[in-house]
């Protein structure tokens, strides 16, 4: 590989970073019930995913309605 192609390379991989770093979600992250299979979580652990669902569900309305 050339050096120039080598350069080039680097300085989309530099330009790319910030935008990588801005995905995925904010906060704690709960593992989703399996799609296969059957569910083993306990109520306890259902109810603490409700809780999350419920809370980013509050947090969307909340954002939509100042804008």
């Amino acid at each position: 590989m050339s050096h120039s192609r080598l350069k080039t390379i680097s300085v989309i991989a530099l330009l790319m970073t910030p935008f990588l770093a801005g995905c995925g979600l904010r906060g704690d992250l709960k593992t989703p019930p399996p799609i296969f299979g059957e569910d083993k979580r306990t109520d306890e652990q259902k109810a603490e995913a409700q809780k999350a669902i419920d809370a980013a569900r509050e947090r969307k309305a909340r954002k939509a309605a100042e804008e």
